[in-house]
């Protein structure tokens, strides 16, 4: 007796007795997958998976959490007005010279 395969993209009738995901569980899949990608890889996986992950795998956190981040002044660069700079804002702000 000679068998044939079926065709691979033969569509199959949808069984209606069994329990179809819904909607919501969909989105809470969406949820949950969304959120183990935000997390940094040394929450996600054991061990480093590349060999570039191994450099700061087991890192506590970045350097913005420290407090004295804000105040060092290697990692803080304000905008700093210099004399001229002064000068010609007092100058166009007293209207004596327009811009443009």
């Amino acid at each position: 007796m000679l068998s044939i395969s079926s065709k691979p993209n033969a569509i199959r009738p949808v069984n209606l007795d069994e329990d179809l995901p819904t909607v919501d569980d969909e989105t809470q899949a969406l949820q949950t997958m969304f959120s183990s990608s935000s997390r940094p890889p040394s929450e996600r996986y054991e061990f480093p998976m590349t060999t570039s992950q191994e450099i700061g795998f087991q890192n506590n956190g970045y350097i913005g959490h420290d407090l004295e981040f804000k105040r060092n002044p290697r990692f803080n660069y304000g905008n700093k007005k210099s004399e001229i700079t002064k000068f010609g804002e007092a100058l166009f702000a007293s209207g004596a010279v327009k811009r443009g």
